[in-house]
């Protein structure tokens, strides 16, 4: 027997967020392209934008290497690559 979404807030949380009526290309109550791209380029060699897209896993791993410039570098390939892409891409 499943849970029925007033017994479970998260479930009930995420239907809402999820059903969150859209405002041209940027879903409202979600996380949009172009915020990932300003926390890629400002704070992308510590992996912020990893965190802001719900991956910290990957994250962890940017701040242990920053001493080597490459999650830098990753940064900024990865936001000119949220450039690319669309609002609305599947996760």
């Amino acid at each position: 027997m499943s849970p029925s979404p007033i017994d479970d807030p998260f479930q009930a949380w995420t239907t809402l967020v999820r059903s969150a009526p859209t405002v041209g290309l940027v879903r409202v109550g979600n996380r949009t392209r172009l915020t990932a791209v300003v926390v890629a380029l400002v704070l992308g060699g510590f992996g912020a934008q990893k965190f802001y897209l719900g991956r910290p896993l990957v994250g962890l791993l940017y701040p242990v290497f920053v001493w080597t410039g490459i999650p830098v570098v990753l940064g900024i390939l990865e936001a000119l690559g949220y450039l690319a892409t669309s609002d609305h891409m599947s996760t």
